[in-house]
């Protein structure tokens, strides 16, 4: 007999007293009664019952460490060369990019804009240290004198404190106290007092330069790099930008703090990399500035790379492409060096703005999730803990883990309404959670689904045919892609490659306009929704 077990006498005096009280009509009100309180309380009891592991992934998409690369303009010489080199190797590289002056050797800004629409080129702000707002006519121009080795009156009627024909330095006065001191104040920034000149010429250029992105690129800058290595203008780069890279080498890989408990992320003088020290960045490499035998390079590249891999880091290069060769590096070469460093390690390759953005997307986010009746639900604070972040220029979501081995999804597929899903491993799972530029909380709901095509694919694609139609050429990819056809000289590889036509659409199947009899090599860039790329060719010849 169990501890609620009664004998036969005490059981039929409880159901003769059961029925009289379902008769007087008092069970409606207390079964109501008893609904409401027995039913939250379950509900409750399932809810508290667990709180499920989750915190903000160090990197995005929950990658091991983070690569990034950029240049500082878009020259015809080498644009298309690394976009194609890029693809080859599946690497996101940046160019910081510059409104003013631009010539016949750079790439038309049209087809920059395309360029960017694929997706393996993204553009920053290349802030022109060289330049200011100018105070009377109110548009950008060159600072007077900037470059010149002696005063001209030009320099006098900007209202500099200086004597005509005396002599002065080149690339001089910049933005910060060389402006305020060559001015007496009247421009500029003292850094040594914090005190702002009468009249700011800074920030009416990084509106234009800025706003210039946004227009072309179909995104906020959200990072910069500075001309000619100079950092002046660094005191007013934060309401607008999460930071800017300077030309200075540390061979470090400085990701801030681990929101996972692994400390801090890679190696350098600067572990938490606040805002304040991300607007003058260092680089981990120069790649492209060595000057010694190209295997020394790669190697020493390489060793850099494995570094910030073992210790979860950003390495970040900085090449001059349309210098390289400079010294013996070759940029294909290097590009691909460094994806045979990367080996079998999940490391995701990012803009250099888009590598800021996850860095201080972590940084604000405040990560909970418990187990729930209908699944586990995930709520992610997102603060300022700077007070300064300018959170209009972020346009990525933030890479969230969450360890579902203990709860009842353990064995399920899950999804989440409207948040891209990558499943890591059994019972484990990294949800992108989105940011809408706001301090805010956002919930949202992990639940069981049938099927795991849902998923987030991470995958190199596959061109499964090439072939020709007439005018046009039939390329079909095993998934959805945009396509790049990339044209070079018989027999010149990648270095003069142009591109006669693209294809934007996402699509298994692309028919693309070609004069295949040209006495050209094609080859087919294809690259993913979520950024993988592969360049396939040369294509035989005659394409069949």
């Amino acid at each position: 007999m169990n501890d609620f077990s009664l004998d036969r006498p005490h059981m039929i005096r409880c159901q003769c007293w059961a029925a009289r009280w379902c008769r007087s009509g008092a069970a409606a009100v207390a079964l109501l009664l008893l609904s409401r309180q027995t039913a939250p309380a379950a509900e409750d009891r399932m809810s508290v019952r667990k709180t499920v592991p989750a915190a903000a992934c160090d990197h995005r998409y929950g990658a091991t460490a983070t690569w990034s690369q950029g240049t500082d303009t878009a020259q015809k010489n080498s644009f298309w060369w690394a976009e194609a080199c890029a693809f080859r190797s599946n690497l996101a590289v940046t160019v910081f990019d510059i409104p003013f002056r631009q010539g016949s050797r750079y790439v038309p800004i049209p087809e920059r804009e395309a360029a960017a629409r694929t997706g393996r080129l993204s553009f920053q702000v290349y802030v022109a240290s060289d330049s200011w707002f100018d105070p009377v006519k109110k548009r950008v121009s060159r600072i007077p004198d900037y470059y010149a080795t002696a005063w001209t009156q030009a320099g006098v009627n900007a209202g500099f404190q200086v004597e005509v024909g005396a002599a002065k330095r080149a690339r001089f006065p910049n933005h910060g106290k060389q402006l305020y001191e060559c001015s007496a104040g009247r421009f500029g920034y003292d850094t040594d007092k914090e005190n702002a000149a009468k009249t700011d010429v800074l920030r009416g250029l990084l509106e234009v330069q800025t706003e210039w992105v946004r227009e072309h690129f179909g995104h906020p800058a959200s990072a910069g790099g500075y001309r000619n290595g100079q950092t002046g203008a660094a005191h007013g780069i934060r309401p607008f930008l999460l930071g800017v890279r300077n030309s200075s080498v540390t061979g470090g890989c400085s990701y801030g703090n681990s929101s996972m408990g692994s400390g801090t992320l890679g190696t350098e003088q600067r572990e938490t990399l606040t805002h304040c020290q991300a607007v003058s960045l260092p680089l981990t490499t120069r790649a492209g500035d060595l000057e010694r035998p190209q295997g020394d390079v790669l190697e020493h590249c390489a060793e850099l790379l494995q570094g910030a891999i073992t210790t979860h880091g950003w390495y970040r290069d900085f090449n001059h492409w349309h210098t390289s060769p400079r010294f013996e590096l070759d940029l294909g070469e290097y590009y691909t060096a460094q994806r045979a460093a990367m080996g079998t390690h999940h490391v995701v390759t990012l803009d250099f703005g888009e590598a800021l953005q996850h860095k201080f997307l972590r940084d604000m986010a405040s990560v909970a999730a418990r187990e729930t009746a209908l699944g586990v639900e995930l709520t992610v604070t997102y603060a300022d803990p700077y007070g300064t972040l300018p959170l209009s220029v972020f346009h990525i979501p933030l890479s969230v883990t969450v360890d579902l081995r203990q709860t009842r999804l353990a064995t399920k597929e899950i999804a989440v309404d409207g948040c891209p899903v990558r499943k890591t491993g059994p019972g484990q799972a990294v949800v992108d959670v989105p940011f809408r530029g706001r301090e805010e909380v956002i919930t949202v709901l992990l639940k069981a689904v049938s099927g795991a095509d849902h998923y987030l694919d991470l995958s190199l694609p596959s061109v499964l045919s090439v072939q020709r139609f007439g005018p046009e050429l039939e390329v079909r990819t095993d998934k959805p892609v945009q396509l790049v056809l990339f044209a070079a000289p018989k027999g010149t590889g990648l270095r003069k490659v142009r591109v006669p036509v693209r294809s934007h659409r996402f699509s298994a199947t692309h028919r693309l306009p070609v004069d295949a009899d040209s006495d050209h090599d094609f080859y087919v860039g294809a690259i993913t929704a979520t950024g993988q790329s592969i360049l396939h060719g040369p294509l035989a010849s005659p394409i069949p």
